[in-house]
């Protein structure tokens, strides 16, 4: 009532003119304040989607990295038979632009927020891990090319880390969610499985004959590796039903394509050796590595 009373009696008080311009500032302030509520929330937006893009670039200038280091893996599980100056000159060229590439990263991301200093220099371990040459004869096939591989390892899990530490994992929009969970659910473990094939081919290649612990390994990986690619196939096909017009949908074909003569061509030469022997130089030309042709993610609108 006291609160009434004060209100009736200021307006007693007033002119027309200010009583008027009282009114119109109290229907203001909540126009004011609801307008700064929803600017800071833009705002917000705003930068969760800025960062989201620093992550995507990230991400894909990590992968351009890891399509030469999947090379110099699977040139390494060759070298380990074949050292000959063409694969040694292969190799060379190969580790020069990792080292060229790791350090315009580390230049270009040496403050970076997103980036952690510690994510560098796990870089820089896994590639001097993979660059060792001394592994010895007595260890297994997956065992060489886990070490040849320890810069693709590395790279893909700093991946899973930018996405998370970008907001992409948790992207509210749910056409980006589904493609961003389908880039890292079925596409990245589905090239880790075909490197797999590239580098064991490579290797396998350059001998007489298989022992079974080899063999075992090289079947297993290629039933692994068709599972995956079969799931990867359904889930692009689940996509193309709901959005026929997706980018990741016209991006996946060649993908596809390379995957499935990555698969038909290691049955035919390793699985069931049907066909006459090719060396590991002609396995690795008729088949463009499926790790160029892999479906991207896009910067958010």
């Amino acid at each position: 009532m006291k609160i009434l009373w004060l209100a009736t009696f200021i307006m007693n008080r007033l002119t027309y003119n200010y009583k008027f311009m009282l009114i119109s500032v109290l229907f203001m302030c909540p126009i004011v304040l609801l307008s700064f509520q929803l600017w800071n929330q833009l705002e917000q937006d705003l930068q969760v989607t800025a960062t989201e893009a620093k992550g995507i670039n990230v991400i894909n200038e990590l992968n351009a990295i890891s399509i030469n280091a999947a090379e110099l893996r699977d040139v390494m599980m060759a070298y380990n038979y074949d050292r000959s100056e063409a694969t040694a000159s292969k190799i060379y060229k190969l580790r020069s632009a990792i080292n060229e590439q790791l350090e315009i990263f580390a230049r270009q991301y040496k403050d970076s927020s997103l980036v952690k200093s510690s994510q560098i220099e796990r870089l820089m371990r896994a590639r001097d891990a993979a660059n060792k040459e001394d592994l010895g004869s007595q260890i297994m096939l997956r065992e060489y090319i886990n070490s040849y591989g320890s810069l693709v390892n590395e790279i893909d899990s700093i991946v899973f880390e930018i996405s998370k530490g970008s907001g992409l994992s948790n992207d509210t929009d749910p056409n980006l969610a589904g493609d961003i969970g389908l880039y890292f659910e079925k596409v990245r473990p589905l090239l880790g499985q075909l490197g797999k094939l590239r580098g064991y081919g490579n290797n396998t290649l350059n001998t007489p004959f298989m022992d079974s612990a080899t063999f075992t390994e090289v079947d297993a990986t290629f039933f692994n590796t068709q599972t995956v690619f079969t799931e990867f196939q359904e889930s692009i096909e689940k996509i193309r039903k709901q959005r026929p017009d997706a980018p990741i949908i016209s991006e996946s074909a060649d993908f596809v394509d390379a995957a499935g003569k990555l698969l038909y061509l290691f049955n035919d030469q390793v699985v069931e050796a049907i066909s006459d022997r090719q060396s590991w130089q002609q396995y690795n030309e008729p088949v463009e590595k499926p790790d160029g042709k892999t479906p991207l993610i896009h910067k958010p609108n």
